[in-house]
């Protein structure tokens, strides 16, 4: 018998206490009642519904299985830690003898984070299929989605200090905004309420809106810290899947203007989708920003010359206030861009910029600001890019414009670094007994147990401490022959290993080598596997995602035939 585990997480906005109200203890009534197509009633077998009780869950029309029977494990509503098995049903296939499943809530600023487990016990030697495993995530992610919200955040700035500018966005917006926007707002009127908090007003859209109006409630207003909250309530811009939408505008003090901070809270009747984006680096700020900012107009057309091919000063002396005009190479549909430098602040990594002029930015468009600044993480940086659309008008940018920026902007900071990808896999072998068969003595195990995927492990130079090279010969299971593995450290204490692959028939001619560093947590019983990966690339080439999904997949395979091994073998490596 096998076990296989996989975790995962999700975020809500709900507290924990309060979901695990609704999701575990009450979840019998109110799912069948939020969620009738995929479970249609649930009812106690056995039990009095704590620990050992069997519950039987029929599923709705909208699913393609008819019922599952449940074993309460645990239930610890101190920790909001819920335990169950799924041990009978047609939603299981006959290779799995049950699933269990751990479900954690733990608090996350006002909300949750919903951390996951499920152990898949195979009948034999018998591989889970991801597409199964990714199924089940779905279901749940999509069950916590319907009983919460989604949540998006957004910042703008302005030149109006916040007083005077709530004073005209909310006090007087009724006035101000139809007046100077009447093809946006014709006109709001009060429909209940003096204009405090529980007032009621309708606003109706200009001609220029594809919509005829909203109905807003006035949630909440704090004159002093200029906050202000409301919410959409009807009104044809809303869709029928969405419930409500609630909105935060708080105006902070930013030198001379303000910085406007906007949360929105979709209250959905069903599911949707939230995408995001950012940048991440293992160059530490310090050595980024001097590449990436202070050196820029050397090295970007040294290293990616098909992008910019020079950057020449027109006015200034490379400070604030300086143009400069960017000339793209020959692998761009533009010509030319002038940035002007609005900030550069070495000591916190930050710096500031305006696209003012050329072909790469439309008639439409007044100007771009970009600010982007360098956050140390571990050893390496976040990088935080905010842009600012100027628009000549009532223009609205499209999205596709704006991720082309971002692609652009994302792909600069890679071409001078490295490629850097990041998996955790979870294990019931403790640190310290896998740490001793996956790395003290994987040349002798994997061999031994995976011999279509490595025939044999021999040591070129070294004594099997750092810089030792080995020769890892791949099996006949493989498409390729060897790869060259140099070590880079063994931390035996912390269960921390690391190796670079530097030759070989499995990487590239485009990949000078891949790093690779695998560290081992403690996680209950068991482990986490943290792997991260960086791809090292000879000039400007993209990896591609399909090629750090196989390595993922491959490195997952050996763990689960390591795992299963120590299982079956319980005084190994101890």
């Amino acid at each position: 018998m096998g076990v296989f585990t996989y975790e995962s997480e999700f975020t809500s906005v709900i507290p924990p206490a309060r979901l695990f109200n609704a999701f575990v203890l009450d979840a019998d009534n109110l799912i069948p009642k939020i969620a009738p197509q995929a479970v249609k009633s649930a009812e106690i077998l056995e039990g009095d519904g704590g620990v050992g009780t069997i519950k039987k869950i029929n599923f709705g029309e909208g699913s393609t299985y008819s019922y599952v029977k449940h074993r309460i494990d645990g239930v610890d509503k101190e920790n909001f830690v819920y335990k169950y098995s799924v041990i009978e049903g047609d939603a299981i296939s006959e290779t799995i003898e049950k699933i269990s499943y751990e479900t954690k809530l733990v608090a996350s600023g006002s909300g949750s984070v919903i951390k996951s487990t499920s152990h898949y016990h195979t009948k034999g030697d018998v591989e889970i299929k991801e597409e199964h495993v990714k199924a089940g995530k779905e279901k749940a992610s999509h069950l916590f989605k319907i009983m919460g919200v989604f949540i998006y955040e957004s910042e703008f700035t302005s030149v109006i200090p916040p007083a005077r500018l709530f004073n005209a966005f909310v006090l007087d917006a009724d006035n101000l905004i139809p007046k100077i926007a009447p093809q946006a707002v014709k006109s709001a009127e009060i429909l209940e309420g003096d204009g405090g908090v529980g007032t009621i007003k309708k606003i109706n859209f200009g001609e220029g809106s594809t919509y005829s109006y909203v109905k807003h409630r006035i949630d909440g207003v704090d004159k002093e810290n200029f906050v202000y909250k409301y919410s959409v309530i009807e009104g044809d811009a809303i869709s029928e899947t969405i419930e409500k939408i609630s909105y935060e505008t708080k105006l902070v003090a930013s030198g001379s203007g303000s910085v406007i901070k906007s949360t929105s809270h979709y209250h959905t009747k069903g599911d949707v989708e939230i995408k995001e984006e950012h940048f991440t680096s293992i160059i530490p700020p310090a050595r980024l920003f001097n590449a990436f900012v202070l050196d820029a107009d050397n090295l970007i057309p040294k290293i990616a010359p098909q992008a910019v091919k020079s950057a020449e000063i027109l006015e200034g002396d490379g400070g604030v206030g300086t143009i400069k005009k960017i000339n793209f190479g020959e692998g761009s549909t533009y010509s030319y861009v002038k940035h002007r430098i609005d900030g550069v602040d070495k000591d916190n990594f930050v710096y500031k910029y305006s696209v003012i002029e050329g072909d790469a930015i439309s008639e439409t468009i007044e100007k771009i600001s970009y600010e982007t600044k360098l956050v140390a993480s571990g050893s390496g940086s976040v990088i935080k890019s905010t842009s600012h659309y100027h628009t000549k008008g009532d223009v609205e940018i499209k999205e596709e414009h704006v991720k082309a920026g971002k692609e652009k902007a994302s792909h600069l900071f890679k071409i001078m670094g490295v490629f850097t990808y990041e998996s955790e896999f979870t294990s019931v072998i403790p640190p310290a007994r896998l740490f001793n068969a996956f790395v003290l003595d994987a040349d002798n195990l994997i061999p031994k147990i995976a011999p279509q995927a490595v025939k044999s492990a021999e040591i070129l130079e070294g004594d099997g401490g750092v810089g030792t090279i080995k020769k890892i010969n791949f099996g006949e299971g493989s498409t390729y022959s060897y790869v060259k593995h140099r070590i880079d450290g063994v931390d035996k204490d912390n269960f921390v290993y690391k190796y670079s692959v530097i030759e070989g028939d499995a990487i590239s001619e485009t990949i000078e080598k891949i790093s690779y560093e695998t560290k081992l947590v403690a996680a209950s019983s068991g482990s986490v596997i943290k792997s991260t990966s960086h791809y090292h690339t000879k000039g400007d080439v993209e990896i591609k995602e399909e090629h750090v999904k196989a390595g993922k997949e491959k490195a997952s395979h050996l763990f689960k035939l390591i795992e299963n091994y120590l299982l079956e073998h319980q005084d190994a490596y101890n």
